[in-house]
């Protein structure tokens, strides 16, 4: 018999630190990315229905451009109200409703009728996809085996630019036969029955369980999923790692040590989401205004997110391997020269597409591991409040971007000056990065 069955008392975080690599916990990951992959998905089904409802709603590109807009500003305020609705109603329950409402809000713009009533079902789907990039982090860090955390986060965010691929392919089979309607009601669908799948094969966090009281026998019934040679009862009491009160508070991050640390990452979430939606949502529109034909333009643009594709899986294995800090801030430094040569290349028309591929590598890497560091710079009972504040801000970031290259297009700046001028970004990302590593004595994180 087991110590646990002795003493009647099992440390949770205990179990889930110190377990191995097993079937489950990859079957949640898949789970986890599976969900991840439908905001790839709503992304390209706005990106290819704005083109087409704008003539014929008589839309100007700047009125064209708030489809995007108000769908980031409905995640903002999505993933700090619903984020930190799951610190009292669960983690899996938010996931759950949100991704099925995104579902119903999804079907429903398909009976949207002008520029209004879109914007409106734009910024419902948002508010519901707010919570799933924090509370999904949060679940998997808390499942993740000791050591591979930030692999495992970097595989859940690669879901996104998956979900960029086949959310591309549904739209580039439907619309042409179907219709843009058609397009939302099966882009709808899929998150609605995901969501029920998810309902009864995803677990509910641990942690949550334990400190909110639920019954033990519910409790050992994941225990034992996680490891069957632990022996646990309806009798046993469970206990987690910490047992303070959850941080709901925006300001409760700017005490303490993550005063600083709170300041810094938003710093850089920002920089990293400005540059990548400079690159996804303008590259093609900065190639075509330089001279380049929209189906090259389109191309090179597929070949950068192929790389990000790439880039966001390998990034979380990079950091484990040479420690989290020193990896991104090699990815960044890395980024600012592979920027500097696709201005370079941009100029010459001459390996464009190697060169857009490799900064895809490293900007959404960059990204990613970013988001993969953010959970290890909080204590247990800020984290889910620090993600989801994190997300908020890296949606700030991405209507900056929107609205950046919209001005530098609008200033008559050519690709390379773009390009060029995009370096910067990076730059300040990887120095602010350094000044993180240098303070992590005085922060939770310390593995430089």
């Amino acid at each position: 018999m087991s110590a646990a069955a002795v003493d009647s008392v099992v440390d949770v975080s205990s179990i889930l630190q110190g377990g191995k690599t097993s079937a489950y916990r990859l079957f949640i990951l898949i789970v986890c990315m599976v969900i991840m992959a439908l905001d790839g998905i709503d992304a390209q089904s706005i990106a290819f229905v704005a083109p087409v409802v704008a003539p014929q709603w008589h839309l100007t590109p700047y009125n064209t451009s708030w489809f995007f807009v108000i769908g980031n500003l409905g995640a903002a305020v999505g993933a700090v109200v619903l984020g930190i609705a799951s610190l009292r109603f669960g983690q899996r329950s938010v996931v759950v409703a949100a991704t099925i409402c995104m579902g119903l809000s999804t079907v429903a713009a398909a009976t949207a009728s002008g520029f209004q009533s879109m914007l409106f079902y734009r910024a419902l789907t948002g508010i519901f996809m707010g919570p799933i990039f924090p509370v999904l982090t949060a679940m998997v860090v808390e499942y993740a085996p000791k050591g591979k955390q930030a692999s495992w986060v970097g595989l859940l965010f690669a879901g996104y630019p998956v979900g960029n691929s086949v959310g591309g392919s549904i739209a580039h089979a439907v619309i042409p036969n179907q219709g843009w309607q058609a397009l939302f009601i099966i882009n709808g669908v899929i998150p609605v029955v995901v969501g029920i799948v998810a309902a009864f094969m995803l677990p509910e966090s641990l942690s949550f369980l334990v400190k909110s009281g639920a019954k033990s026998e519910i409790i050992a019934r994941y225990i034992r999923k996680f490891d069957d040679s632990v022996e646990c009862d309806a009798q046993t009491r469970f206990t987690v790692e910490s047992t303070e009160r959850k941080s709901t508070r925006v300001k409760d991050l700017f005490t303490g040590s993550t005063a600083l640390t709170t300041t810094l990452l938003w710093l850089v979430c920002w920089l990293a989401m400005v540059e990548i939606t400079l690159y996804i949502y303008w590259m093609p529109s900065v190639l075509k205004a330089s001279g380049m034909d929209m189906k090259g333009a389109i191309g090179i643009t597929v070949g950068l997110l192929m790389g990000g594709l790439v880039g966001s899986a390998a990034v979380g294995f990079v950091m484990d391997f040479v420690g989290r800090y020193r990896g991104l801030v090699a990815f960044n430094v890395l980024a600012v020269i592979a920027l500097l040569a696709l201005g370079h290349a941009s100029e010459k028309q001459v390996g464009l597409g190697a060169v857009a591929a490799l900064v895809g590598f490293l900007i959404l890497g960059s990204q990613v591991g970013t988001n993969g560091l953010t959970p290890m710079l909080y204590p247990a009972e800020k984290r889910v409040n620090g993600l989801s504040w994190a997300s908020s801000i890296t949606r700030v970031g991405a209507i900056s971007g929107q609205f950046l290259g919209g001005i530098l297009l609008g200033q008559g700046m050519s690709a390379p000056q773009i390009f060029y001028s995009s370096s910067i970004l990076a730059a300040l990302a990887a120095i602010v990065l350094v000044i993180m590593s240098r303070l992590r004595a005085n922060a939770t994180e310390t593995n430089f």
